[in-house]
């Protein structure tokens, strides 16, 4: 839980959403999943809540079932992730090539 909290604490990376959109939900489909109500994600989401223990249970436990919790990323490697998702197959692959490039890989 301790690393759920302070994902969902930074102001930047909303991890929720980038875990929500590498699930393929929507939110109302993600709040069901977690069971918690749609207003208490879009709340989540958009910041204008703070999560109670149980809701942090709650997302926590669908996360890791779905193995996005317990992986070694910091809030950085999480956007990384949700923004390469995002990308179209053409630019998918020109990123790819740009950081083998710059890692040597």
């Amino acid at each position: 839980m301790q690393t759920l909290c302070y994902i969902i604490g930074m102001k930047k990376q909303n991890y929720i959403t980038a875990a929500r959109a590498s699930l393929k939900m929507t939110q109302k489909e993600f709040a069901e999943a977690a069971g918690v109500s749609h207003p208490t994600i879009v709340a989540l989401e958009g910041g204008t809540r703070k999560p109670s223990v149980a809701v942090i249970e709650k997302v926590e436990r669908l996360l890791r079932g779905h193995g996005l919790i317990g992986a070694p990323w910091t809030p950085d490697e999480a956007d990384l992730l949700y923004r390469y998702r995002q990308l179209s197959s053409d630019n998918k692959t020109h990123v790819l090539g740009v950081v083998r490039g710059l890692t040597n890989v």
